[in-house]
C-alpha cells in the first residue's frame, strides 16, 4: 500500500509505503550413505538411509515513511523512518530407515530441530542532497536498533534475546568532468540479520561428508560497501570506456 502526498511548496512531499510478505517452504530429502572403513583384517561396509521432512515459513510486515523538505533551488533535506517485524519458524524432523521393514520409522532427535525466531528493527535517518544536472552530492546517516529473539523448543530448550544498535552512514557524489566523461563515488552501510535456518542448531547432512550446522548465537552482519566509477563515451567513434573499483567489508560475517 503506497500513499504519496505533495504540498503547495515545490519539493515538499510525504510518502508512506506499507509492505507485507509471507514465505512458506516445505521439502523432503532422502539421503543414502555408503561408508567403507578399512582395517588390518579387511574392511567393513555400513549403509545408512535417512529421510528428512522440512517446513520453514516467514511472515514480515514493514513500513517506509519519508518526508522531504526543500532548502533551496537545488538542495533538499529528507527524513526517513523504517520499522519492520518478521516472524519465522523452522521445523525439521529426521527419520532413519528400519532395516526390518525398510520403513523410515526410527526417529533421529540429534538431526531434528524446532525453532521460532522474531526480528524487530527500527531504522530512522536524515539525508541531505544538493545538485543540478552535472553535479550532485548527497550524504546522510541512519540509526538502526535490531532485536533478535530466538526460541528453540526441540531437541532441548534454548532462548536467546539480543539487541544491536548500528550507525549507518551513506554518501554519493556524481560529477560531470566534460561532455563525454563523468565519475561517480558511492558509499553505503547495511545490516543483515541471520535467517531462521542459519540460527537453527541442527546438523545438515544432505551433502555428506560436508556437514553444516546453524548457530543460535549469531549476531547481525554489518556491511560497508564503496565503489568508484569512471565513464567516458565518444559516440562519433563508437567508443565506451568504463572503469569500476569496488570495496566491501563485513563484521560478524554470516
Amino acid at each position: 500500500i503506497l500513499y504519496p502526498r505533495s504540498f503547495a511548496k515545490r519539493g515538499r512531499a510525504f510518502t508512506i509505503n506499507l509492505n507485507t510478505s509471507y514465505n512458506d517452504r516445505t521439502g523432503e530429502a532422502y539421503v543414502n550413505t555408503f561408508q567403507r572403513s578399512f582395517a588390518t583384517g579387511g574392511f567393513d561396509d555400513t549403509l545408512s538411509n535417512r529421510f528428512t521432512d522440512q517446513a520453514n515459513n516467514t511472515f514480515q510486515v514493514s513500513a517506509n515513511i519519508t518526508y522531504s523538505e526543500p532548502l533551496g533551488q537545488n538542495s533538499q533535506l529528507q527524513f526517513s523512518y523504517n520499522p519492520r517485524i518478521a516472524k519465522s519458524k523452522s521445523d525439521q524432523q529426521t527419520f532413519e530407515q528400519d532395516p526390518l521393514d525398510n520403513k523410515y520409522s526410527l526417529f533421529r532427535p540429534n538431526l531434528s530441530n524446532v525453532l521460532e525466531n522474531t526480528t524487530t528493527a527500527q531504522n530512522g535517518g536524515l539525508s541531505y542532497r544538493w545538485g543540478d544536472r552535472d553535479r550532485m552530492i548527497s550524504f546522510g546517516v541512519n540509526y538502526q536498533n535490531t532485536n533478535l529473539e530466538s526460541n528453540q523448543t526441540y531437541p532441548f530448550p534454548v532462548t536467546v534475546n539480543k539487541s544491536f544498535s548500528n550507525v549507518l552512514p551513506n554518501a554519493m557524489i556524481r560529477y560531470k568532468l566534460s561532455t563525454r566523461s563523468n565519475l561517480r563515488l558511492f558509499y553505503r552501510t547495511s545490516v543483515n540479520e541471520p535467517s531462521v535456518t542459519q540460527l537453527q542448531s541442527v546438523i545438515d547432512i544432505a551433502n555428506a561428508p560436508v556437514y553444516r550446522i546453524g548457530n543460535v548465537n549469531l549476531n547481525t552482519q554489518y556491511t560497508q560497501f564503496g565503489s568508484f566509477q569512471y565513464t567516458y563515451t565518444n559516440p562519433t567513434k563508437g567508443l565506451l570506456l568504463v572503469g569500476n573499483l569496488f570495496y566491501q567489508t563485513a563484521n560478524d560475517y554470516i
